[in-house]
């Protein structure tokens, strides 16, 4: 009987170590499982940042967008005022040049054939 206790005692140490041994490998993948939990809840927070900035940057590009429309649109308003006002001076300075040609011409007329 000696020699049977003997034997399951050699075979409930094998088992002991064996158990042993899976608890560790279990609480080495327990840590593990933290780890990647914790580090999923931190790239949760990440993206849920990096979204919001994203967000932000798209708001302030499409009010950027009507900041730049507006001051184009008014500098387009300001060439044409200023296109209209030299078409207007052009016309201006034509009629002056044909009155003045037209004073002079009467001029010369009048001290060529008056007297």
């Amino acid at each position: 009987m000696t020699h049977n206790e003997c034997l399951h005692e050699e075979q409930i140490q094998g088992q002991s170590r064996k158990i042993e041994a899976l608890e560790t490998r279990s609480d080495y993948k327990e840590d593990a499982i933290k780890e990647l939990k914790e580090d999923m809840k931190e790239l949760k927070e990440d993206i849920k940042d990096l979204k919001k900035d994203i967000n932000d940057f798209l708001l302030k590009s499409v009010n950027d967008d009507s900041n730049l429309k507006e001051i184009l649109s008014n500098l387009t308003n300001r060439v044409t005022a200023l296109e209209t006002r030299a078409d207007t001076q052009e016309k201006d300075f034509k009629t002056w040049l044909a009155i003045i040609t037209i004073v002079f011409g009467a001029i010369t007329i009048y001290f060529n054939f008056i007297h």
